[in-house]
């Protein structure tokens, strides 16, 4: 059963933090004041009063089945005599009780600095951060009641990174140890949760044995096997008036056909109570902040309740408490030294004990808020719960009925794919006995191979019958097109099942193509993003993450395949030729179906002339008549990843006159540069001279062109290019 009191104890959490921060605003009090240091005493009775009952923390706060089940197995689904199917898989779900913030002051009302602590400090209170899902074996034949198995103090010290599938846990018990059989762990993933509400968790970062022989094939096909369930969170919140007071997890278990005690063991880590974080001594500037629950307390509160604690309690072999905040002790030396001080206290003060030893355990409970990364091993933040589940083997099972498990719903495939699978289990399979019979049409050559009995753990009973893994193996090209494919199989009885299932041959090409080509030969700039967006032809029938998406450069450091329909990638200015590919990786067999591949050769981009800000000086000489137009600007663009062209690599910066109405005037033009990017024009008039008042009128447009030159690998970009349309003559 989960450790500690259920939702009770997440009030005895809360009822801590308020009753420390009525003991900080005690202590900050003119301690000259006797009824104020009555009170202060008064206020730390009550915190040691209740500090006994919140030594069990509470992480787990429910299951939804019973922490004791029976499995009844066979080689396939064994009946009962009424012919009623016994289920061999289970689904639990772990609810892991996390803190209420929806109280807390929300980030989109604070200053931006202090807005991106909060959502941090919301997203670790608000969520798990770690949940262990474990898996244990034991053969025992006892039929009422599991081995003992070691405690929960004993396995929390355990390097689980280094533990392999099989491992024994503990010493011998009725006659064999508990093994490790598989073990994952989910990790709340910190910099990719946006939100506190929408966790996101990382890739197992822990991940010992094979899940998949323990659980179910449905679930192994839909990846479905121990999760984070977001919308059954959402679900139960909504119970509680929206707020999120648990996160629910699941679990589909199957066991194998193998006898015995297996236990189902998930430990959780929260941030229920959250101290100074990181890993390395830090100097505390007072302005930091704890939160036990969502009641937030000042380090430079704590640390005049500390200092307090250290004065009364210096003569019972007090461990400092500096020295584990600034990491010459580690936790463990600290809290030994501190069970050494009580234990000396309860010799050698019996009848001051039960006062004393409540004001060290608050203490170390001060100590290890104000030391960075010392909050997690708080009882409050972790616990665990098991479940113990018996399976049994009947002796002699009447025949079972025939079961064919499809791996999906649909296959998929490319018509340039040289090899192609269709897995399913069928059974039961005696030895020597029938197997699975199959058809496809339209039809297509192909091989069915026995792969054998599913993986067990353990040796099968020799001549029983077991579910086989089968592939349906096509060693050609399949043309594009649909297929249906029918597989029947009989038990030994020759009761008769059949499962039916599509095999849908996709042509190997992008809708988008021709897009990508374009892409390539005209939007490839030195120094920008480039990007690719792949729309196959399976129309998201098959999961983006099948496919693998690569930008290579000619000349350039390579990144990494990518897995989805989309990437990008930075272009340097040592790139000789982009190459996109699109290739499909089939999840049966591994191979890799080009889907796309063509390569491009990078440009330069063309500068940007800006004409939206001109201004053209409406002063005419009419002895010398000339326009003057200012504001041109021309920016130069990015040359290499993270590198701009200098104005001195802008080149050939021309004008020319598109058109000219002005009556009795000849226009001509020159561009000259006025400041780092700015550039003017000049347009000179050719005819009467003097001007006569009146007699000059009309509009001039012109075109500005320029270009840039890379200086690092030379390439020259075209021309960029602006209008400026009907300039106005007029005197």
């Amino acid at each position: 059963m989960a450790r500690g009191g259920g939702p009770g104890k997440v009030y005895f959490v809360l009822y801590l933090a308020v009753v420390l921060e009525l003991l900080l605003i005690i202590v900050e009090r003119d301690d000259a004041e006797e009824h104020l240091l009555k009170k202060q005493k008064e206020s730390m009775r009550i915190v040691q009063s209740i500090l006994s009952q919140l030594q069990v923390g509470t992480g787990t706060e429910g299951i939804s089945t019973r922490p004791k089940d029976e499995i009844t197995i066979a080689e396939g689904y064994l009946q009962t005599g009424t012919g009623t199917q016994i289920r061999q898989d289970r689904y639990y779900e772990v609810e892991v009780g996390v803190t209420d913030v929806t109280g807390m002051t929300p980030p989109g009302e604070l200053e931006p600095e202090e807005a991106a602590q909060q959502l941090q400090t919301l997203i670790r209170l608000a969520n798990v951060q770690e949940l262990d899902y474990q898996i244990f074996y034991h053969p025992s034949p006892n039929p009422d009641q599991a081995p003992p198995f070691p405690s929960d103090d004993t396995l929390r010290r355990l390097p689980w990174d280094r533990f392999m599938e099989g491992q024994p846990i503990g010493p011998e018990v009725d006659g064999a140890p508990w093994r490790l059989l598989v073990m994952r762990r989910l990790e709340l993933d910190q910099e990719k949760t946006r939100d506190y509400q929408t966790p996101v968790y990382k890739p197992f970062t822990i991940a010992i044995g094979d899940l998949k022989r323990y659980a179910p094939p449905d679930a192994v096909a839909r990846d479905s096997i121990f999760w984070y369930d977001h919308k059954r969170t959402l679900d139960r919140a909504q119970q509680n008036g929206g707020r999120i007071k648990k996160r629910i997890f699941a679990v589909r278990f199957q066991p194998p056909p193998q006898p015995g005690w297996y236990k189902l063991r998930f430990a959780s880590r929260t941030n229920r109570i959250l101290g100074i974080q990181g890993d390395k001594p830090l100097e505390l500037t007072g302005e930091e902040t704890v939160n036990i629950g969502t009641v937030q307390i000042k380090v430079k509160d704590l640390q005049l309740v500390k200092r307090e604690l250290e004065y009364e309690l210096s003569a019972y072999n007090l461990p400092s408490a500096d020295d584990l905040i600034a990491g010459k002790i580690d936790a463990e030396a600290f809290l030994t030294q501190l069970r050494s001080s009580i234990e000396y206290v309860r010799q050698e003060f019996p009848e001051k004990a039960p006062e004393i030893t409540s004001k060290l355990e608050l203490y170390g409970y001060i100590a290890r808020l104000l030391a960075p990364g010392q909050s997690a091993g708080f009882e409050q933040n972790r616990s665990s719960i098991a479940i113990d589940i018996r399976v049994i083997k009947p002796a002699v099972p009447p025949p079972a009925d025939p079961k064919i498990f499809l791996a999906q719903e649909e296959f998929y495939s490319f018509d340039k794919a040289q090899r192609t699978v269709i897995p399913f289990v069928a059974g039961p399979i005696s030895p020597g006995g029938k197997t699975p019979t199959v058809t496809v049409q339209p039809s297509v050559a192909f091989r069915l191979a026995d792969l054998g009995p599913e993986q067990v753990a353990g040796t099968p009973a020799a001549g029983a019958a077991t579910n086989h893994k089968f592939e349906i193996q096509i060693t050609e090209p399949v043309p594009a097109g649909e297929y249906t494919v029918r597989i029947t199989h009989a038990n030994i009885a020759g009761k008769q099942t059949t499962a039916e299932t599509r095999l849908v041959v996709f042509p190997s090409r992008l809708n988008n193509a021709e897009d990508i080509d374009a892409a390539l030969q005209q939007f490839c700039y030195y120094g920008y993003s480039f990007q690719v967006t792949a729309e196959p032809p399976s129309a998201g029938k098959i999961p983006a993450a099948q496919f693998r998406t690569s930008i290579a450069v000619g000349g350039g450091d390579q990144q990494p395949v990518v897995p989805g329909l989309q990437a990008q990638r930075d272009i340097p200015a040592s790139a000789s030729t982009v190459t996109v590919r699109v290739a499909w990786q089939n999840p049966y067999t591994g191979e890799q179906v080009t889907l796309y591949e063509r390569s491009g050769t990078p440009q330069q981009r063309y500068p940007q002339i800006a004409v939206s800000n001109v201004k053209v000086d409406p002063t005419i000489n009419p002895r010398n008549p000339e326009i003057l137009v200012t504001g041109i600007m021309i920016l130069p663009p990015f040359i290499d990843v993270g590198r701009q062209a200098s104005p001195e690599d802008i080149k050939d910066v021309r004008v020319q006159i598109t058109r000219a109405d002005i009556p009795n005037y000849k226009p001509s033009a020159t561009i000259q540069r006025s400041g780092a990017t700015t550039y003017d024009v000049r347009i000179r008039l050719d005819g009467p001279i003097p001007v006569r008042r009146g007699r000059l009128d009309g509009t001039v447009s012109l075109l500005i062109t320029a270009k840039v030159r890379n200086p690092i690998n030379g390439v020259e970009s075209r021309e960029g290019r602006a209008v400026i349309q009907n300039i106005p003559v007029s005197y």
